[in-house]
């Protein structure tokens, strides 16, 4: 086949979103200039998978893997219409590369470099999105460049590969946007974008409503929660969570590894790129959280413009009411009671077993975890929840045990609450087991 495929890989936070919707939109406009885009379906919020069923199927695992069939039958479909070229776009196709290159001919990819450095935050911002995170913001000490890594053995172990590198920083795009970049890219006269936002960002606050939130079975309520928090145009939007001293010095091991990919495959139309990583000014940092007030004036909108959903998340936090919660306003919020998370009798038995087996030099908390995690493993959910509450009672701002007590309220991975409660039997299994310890 003589006719050009071109592939936009991506890869995922690169603007995908905003370039799949646009030319799903204007598929008359783009066969008009010879450009045959298949077109696809997106979500609500105009999200999308781009085209990746057109080349891929679910195989007996319902795992998406590439479809031979599906490739051919595009490929003969393209070969006798007079489009002059074929246009691909899922950010799930950067990993499949290797594939693509060794069943489709005369292949082009298009790929964005973006700032690993971003994708942090990014990705997280994501996560509680879309992902149920409830966890807070975890910086890593080092960052790897993946996408760089990737495409340099690509290139190593496919010379003939041919792949534009784009970067992924809005000074540099051609034509000002991300959608005119990529029509560059496949020589199209540049055409006016709507600015319309494709998956818009939360505020700081919004974020944070959305992780405490998280913690319940949303359901349906979740897609419309996003919809709304998405609208929610109070709080901060330009900010950053991570210390400044972290920022510099991931951004440092960025621009070392971005200075070897250029030299090594001689890529010097990246520098301006790297240039600009290298005076990006890091975001006004804040600190992860949400006051009471922020959490009421949330809700309140949430009440004004989603009368349903507000009752919808009243209802849950009243059935659930046993999660420990980043900050419990948004219980209070709803005057919901929370049961009494251990009882005096039950923690004054466990410090003193916990200090009669910890060790000198260490710490209660950590055998009461310890414990926990212990009796956890072994099938014995109610005493280790109980240990777990201990040592919360004396370390409640730890992370993780406020997590694995969590836990213990959400059933084969859903957020239905078990009804654990600390009853008299349970206090009577640790008195039994356990006795030795009091003697």
């Amino acid at each position: 086949m003589n006719k050009p495929v071109v592939i936009h890989a991506g890869p995922g936070k690169t603007g995908t979103s905003a370039i799949q919707f646009w030319l799903n939109s204007n598929r008359q406009l783009l066969e008009k200039n010879g450009v045959w885009y298949p077109k696809h379906a997106h979500d609500v919020n105009n999200v999308s998978s781009g085209n990746l069923d057109t080349v891929f199927e679910y195989d007996k695992n319902r795992k998406k893997v590439l479809s031979l069939s599906k490739v051919k039958s595009l490929l003969s479909k393209f070969e006798a219409s007079e489009h002059k070229q074929l246009l691909l776009s899922s950010e799930f196709f950067f990993l499949h590369i290797e594939e693509l290159i060794q069943i489709i001919p005369n292949v082009k990819f298009i790929v964005y470099l973006r700032n690993p450095l971003e994708l942090i935050e990014s990705n997280y911002n994501q996560g509680v999105k879309r992902k149920q995170t409830i966890k807070s913001l975890h910086v890593p000490q080092t960052l790897n460049f993946k996408v760089i890594n990737f495409i340099s053995r690509l290139i190593n172990d496919y010379p003939a590969v041919q792949i534009a590198i784009r970067p992924y920083e809005k000074s540099l795009f051609v034509g000002g946007d991300i959608v005119n970049d990529l029509l560059s890219a496949i020589d199209l006269k540049p055409q006016f974008v709507n600015n319309l936002i494709v998956n818009s960002s939360y505020s700081l606050q919004a974020l944070e409503f959305k992780r405490i939130a998280n913690h319940f079975d949303l359901g349906h309520a979740d897609m419309q929660l996003d919809r709304v928090l998405q609208s929610y145009g109070e709080g901060y939007f330009n900010y950053s969570l991570m210390h400044p001293k972290r920022f510099e010095s991931l951004k440092l091991s960025v621009l070392s590894q971005l200075d070897s990919f250029i030299s090594l495959h001689q890529f010097d139309h990246l520098q301006d790129f790297r240039d600009s990583i290298a005076q990006g000014k890091q975001r006004v940092v804040k600190q992860q959280g949400i006051n009471a007030q922020e959490i009421a004036d949330i809700f309140k909108y949430i009440q004004r413009v989603q009368p349903e959903l507000f009752n919808t998340l009243k209802k849950l936090a009243a059935i659930q009411n046993r999660f420990i919660l980043p900050n419990h306003a948004y219980y209070e919020f709803f005057d919901v009671e929370c049961p009494q998370r251990i009882d005096a009798e039950s923690y004054k038995t466990l410090q003193t077993m916990s200090t009669k087996l910890c060790l000198e030099g260490g710490h209660n908390v950590d055998v009461l975890r310890e414990i926990a995690l212990s009796l956890g493993k072994t099938g014995h959910k109610e005493a280790s929840l109980l240990f777990m509450e201990a040592a919360h009672k004396l370390a409640p701002n730890r992370p993780f045990i406020r997590n694995e007590i969590n836990k213990h309220y959400v059933v084969d991975g859903s957020r239905n609450v078990t009804r654990l409660s600390f009853t008299e039997r349970c206090k009577q299994w640790f008195l039994k087991r356990y006795s030795q310890f009091n003697s």
